[in-house]
């Protein structure tokens, strides 16, 4: 008997409306048989126990995906009932596939890799660890030679009753249950020494020093910088754990996220790559481990090669370079302007503030001699802005184009600033892209980017001008690194305010913000880059007085920060970044390129796509992957071994209704061979339409008939109650539609088929993986010019099972069945309950088991289903059903599947299969005289089904048996796709 709850005067916000009181007493019969009331058993020791309070809410899950080891332990219902409503409808409390691997993340460093293959006999098993997980545990492997699975078990009953292995959940729960001691991480052997655990803060700072950047940790954190903390010390205490970057070069969020396996949580990331990480060839960011090269003077041959600016009075544009120190930089910076050919006439004037490096003003005067710029130079030292303002005035008449003296411009530069003066006559200030240069830098916005990139400077800007020609956006201030004015409104508002700011800093702004109040703007100029190497006005002095710099500049514009925020969190420039990745990632990759776009799902398009993927790539393909990331945006992704994809940072999905014209330029960009559609399932309808059209627009693609989502938006054509719809004509379709209150936005039947139709009439061709799909949905595609191409077939051998004579199913023997791979009621979860049910309930010899995982795994279990959980390879699989000495593989699928992986792996494993009569599976099978195909009305009729296969003989199905032989492609593009390959080259030259 239960006890009354005393939950109503508990202060537990929304948990107790969480709490499933039948299914705790279930899953948990030590509380139903103590007549412990189950709500109050949770919330006092249930949860620590890693117990769950419902079938949709994994205590364990949530604990260790959202909580903070680090911090007091929390019941975990209740923080998440603490949640506010929108955040809970997002946060996950339940999913098989990611629990696999937050378990794997939590037991991996007290798991024995060498003593669980060697003490268990499992020499060909390549990831030992997903294979305790998944299925070891359950066969009572031990993960090391200090835990005892039945000890602990035992200890814990209602792990009996639970899908948790029992070592995650011994390694997960141990402090919750006060576990007596530390967990002692196994030791493990490395290529290189892994980093020491040290407390001693010494140690640390001797080691990251070298590789730790004040200016950059300064100018990054101004917090740090505010309160005058030492920095090396603040990120060795603390900064680390903050997740801050110590240098350009090192991001510790990346460092950790792509290492995981590699890095301890409890070491600082820096002092890993040091002492272990580089020697082991960990990378610290997405890009690279060097920084873009030092400018160097130009040599007396490339001066030779440099054209003399024209005079002042016949200049259209005058570029002014202010000068005080950097002999390199400044050097590089004037060769620059002079050796980019210009159809603008242009004067440059360089204006020397009395600099202290006499071999750069002598080597300035030389060159003014020989005529090629004019040439000032102060008496005294009047710092940055007089000296500017000075040039202002000596140039009166002409606009101007501030270029600082560590600051290099390519190509047609000049000519590209003018066009957007003129096209923009309201424009007081035009400053281009740079890799340093706040909110005008790239690739990555706001920061110092002095990574270097997969190409050359001059490249980059090229780039800029053949992706943003003609584009920019508008700021609230330019950046004086280069920095075009405007004399009708210099003279409008004056020049810069040399008397508030002084030698420097903050005076660019002050006029770009005297300059908005008058009624002008500041443009970002989208399609011209200029690099910024920072090393000739960039040091300490500016990060230790920022503070008082942006007082000064606050006092005349209290808006001043206001408007930088703003801008930042809108980030206009974003549609030039982005464009720019796209352009560089399309440049890289090159036109002998496939594209394949996809669902976000599992399942079958999965395999198939790996698998087309590694014989692309075999024949000096690369492939690329749009997939639907949520109904209205789509996330490109490449394979992780691809040679020819570079890093992009500046966006992670793209959204289709507002972003669709960057996909369209990616892939006229990109001119790939081929775009290959194999799903738009994910996306909504307005959202598929634009992918269409942009698909139509870019030049050949195919479509593989995968589902049925081209006729119907359930594309399985399983309805809401859980049956095959047979396929009806758009007015069934209708009907259908009327009580499927789940779908959103669901576009009429007959306007999605008659849509699709005309997607793919016009696709260089429409493969179907069997004939079956092909029947079914060529009535409803017409013009679609369908073709049968079968995947491939290119599973590994197998040890086939021998022919089953031994011993007959009976009270001694059950017949051991199971359904394989990922199950959901289209799959037949709910037949495979009834089957165990009526199993049950009529003591029948029926064995029934999942290899893979469900849609129910409490409802299965309860009717004695046993799931292995997901399988980490095809051999993996195999390897389960001949361990778990599988006699038949039931696919009871309720739709007429197109292909069926799992059918292969059954013929694979020698499992002789039973399929309905429906789809591709009962094609496949008929073709082979194999297996068994059963009337798909046996779903609704499991007692019958149940006797079927009681009374199949076996040893006849297992003699039928053909040998499982691969089938592969001659090669991929002509014989799969049909595609006469144009050659690479012309396809380059035309499309220049």
């Amino acid at each position: 008997m239960i006890r009354k709850s005393l939950r109503k005067w508990l202060p537990v916000g929304g948990a107790a409306s969480l709490f499933d009181d039948q299914f705790y007493v279930r899953t948990n019969p030590d509380v139903a048989e103590s007549g412990q009331n189950p709500f109050d058993h949770y919330m006092a020791s249930g949860w620590r126990e890693g117990r769950d309070p419902s079938a949709t809410f994994s205590t364990l899950f949530y604990k260790d995906k959202y909580l903070d080891p680090a911090q007091p332990a929390v019941n975990p219902l209740l923080h998440y009932a603490a949640l506010p409503a929108h955040q809970r409808r997002t946060t996950l409390t339940r999913s098989p596939a990611e629990f696999l691997e937050i378990q794997k993340r939590v037991i991996r460093d007290y798991f024995d890799e060498e003593f669980y293959l060697r003490a268990h006999g499992l020499t060909l098993v390549a990831d030992p660890l997903s294979h305790y997980l998944i299925s070891g545990w359950r066969l009572g492997y031990e993960p090391n030679p200090h835990f005892v699975t039945q000890d602990h078990v035992s200890r814990n009953q209602h792990l009996s009753h639970s899908d948790v292995p029992p070592f995650y959940h011994y390694v997960s729960t141990h402090g919750l249950l006060g576990g007596t001691g530390p967990l002692v991480p196994v030791a493990r052997r490395t290529t290189a020494e892994a980093a020491p655990v040290t407390d001693s803060l010494a140690a640390v700072l001797e080691a990251i020093a070298p590789s730790f950047d004040e200016n950059y940790y300064l100018s990054t954190y101004s917090d740090v910088r505010e309160a005058g903390i030492d920095p090396l010390h603040h990120y060795a205490e603390h900064g680390w754990k903050e997740g801050r970057n110590p240098s350009e070069l090192f991001w510790s969020g990346y460092y950790r996220k792509q290492h995981e396996d590699t890095v301890p949580s409890t070491i600082n990331p820096l002092y890993h790559y040091v002492t272990a990480g580089r020697d082991l060839g960990l990378k610290p960011n997405p890009f690279g481990d060097a920084l873009w090269p030092a400018p160097t003077a130009p040599t007396e041959v490339e001066w030779a090669e440099a054209s003399p600016a024209t005079d002042l009075e016949a200049a259209e544009v005058v570029v002014v370079i202010p000068v005080f120190k950097g002999y390199e930089e400044t050097l590089r910076a004037v060769h620059a302007v002079l050796a980019n050919p210009q159809a603008t006439r242009f004067a440059l004037l360089v204006v020397n503030d009395r600099g202290p490096q006499a071999e750069l003003n002598q080597a300035l005067g030389r060159l003014a001699d020989r005529g090629l710029f004019l040439y000032l130079e102060n008496e005294v030292n009047l710092g940055f802005v007089a000296s500017v303002n000075r040039s202002l005035a000596f140039c009166q008449g002409k606009d101007v184009i501030l270029l600082n003296s560590d600051a290099i411009p390519y190509g047609d530069w000049i000519d590209r600033m003018l066009w957007h003066a003129r096209a923009n006559p309201d424009a007081a200030t035009i400053t281009p892209l740079s890799n340093n240069a706040t909110i005008c830098s790239y690739p990555q916005f706001n920061v110092n980017n002095r990574i270097q990139l997969e190409l050359a400077l001059p490249e980059l800007d090229a780039c800029a001008r053949a992706c943003n020609r003609h584009l920019s956006s508008e700021v609230p201030t330019g950046v004086g690194f280069c920095f075009y004015m405007r004399r009708t409104i210099i003279d409008a508002i004056g020049d810069f305010d040399a008397e508030t700011f002084g030698r420097g800093y903050g005076e660019e702004n002050d006029y770009c913000l005297r300059a908005q109040k008058a009624g002008y703007r500041n443009l970002l100029a989208h399609d011209i880059f200029v690099y910024h190497s920072g090393g000739a006005s960039f040091d300490n002095t500016f990060s230790k007085d920022m503070v008082q710099i942006e007082q000064r500049l606050l006092r005349k514009h209290p808006d001043y920060t206001s408007q930088v925020r703003a801008y930042v969190e809108a980030d206009p420039g974003l549609d030039a970044r982005i464009r720019l990745d796209l352009y560089r990632l399309a440049r890289s990759l090159g036109p002998r390129t496939v594209v394949f776009v996809t669902h976000n799902r599992i399942g079958g398009i999965l395999t198939h796509i790996r698998d087309l993927a590694e014989r692309l790539t075999s024949e000096g393909v690369e492939v690329v992957i749009l997939k639907a990331a949520d109904e209205r945006s789509i996330r490109l992704e490449h394979l992780p071994d691809s040679k020819r994809a570079i890093p992009i940072v500046s966006f992670e999905t793209l959204q289709i209704d507002r972003q669709g014209h960057l996909v369209a330029a990616f892939l006229e960009w990109l001119r790939p061979l081929l775009v290959h559609v194999h799903s738009f399932v994910g996306l909504d309808w307005s959202s598929t339409e634009r992918m269409m059209a942009i698909i139509r627009a870019t030049g050949p693609y195919a479509f593989t008939l995968h589902d049925y989502a081209a006729a119907c938006h359930r594309n399985d054509l399983v309805t809401p109650l859980a049956r095959y719809c047979g396929l009806p004509d758009a007015e069934g379709c209708r009907r259908c539609i009327a009580i499927d209150h789940g779908s959103r936005g669901v576009v009429d039947p007959a306007v999605r088929r008659e849509t699709y139709a005309g997607f793919l009439a016009g696709a260089e061709a429409v493969l179907a993986p069997s004939h079956d799909i092909a029947r079914r949905l060529a009535p409803h595609l017409p013009g679609s010019r369908i073709v049968v191409r079968p995947h491939e077939e290119r599973l590994p051998p197998a040890i086939r099972r021998p022919l089953v004579m031994d011993e007959p199913a009976g009270p001694t023997r059950p017949l051991r069945i199971a359904a394989l791979g990922a199950i959901g009621a289209h799959k037949g979860s709910n037949v495979l309950h009834d089957l165990a049910l009526d199993a049950r309930l009529r003591d029948l010899p029926i064995q029934y088991q999942v290899v893979g995982y469900t849609n129910m795994p409490e409802r299965l279990a309860s009717v004695g289903v046993t799931e292995t959980g997901a399988y980490g390879s095809d051999q993996e699989a195999m390897d389960l059903l001949r361990t778990l000495r599988i006699d038949l593989v039931l696919i009871a699928s309720i739709w007429p599947e197109t292909y069926c992986y799992t059918l292969s792996l059954a013929r694979a494993a020698g499992v002789p299969p039973v399929v309905f009569d429906l789809g591709a599976p009962a094609e496949r099978l008929r073709a082979r005289g194999e297996g068994v195909i059963v009337d798909p009305a046996l779903a609704r009729d499991v007692s019958a089904f149940n006797d079927l296969l009681l009374g199949l003989p076996l040893p006849e199905l297992y003699a039928r048996r053909g040998e499982y032989g691969q089938f592969v492609y001659r090669d991929i593009l002509r014989t799969y796709y049909g595609l006469a390959e144009r050659d690479a080259e012309e396809r380059a030259r035309l499309s220049a």
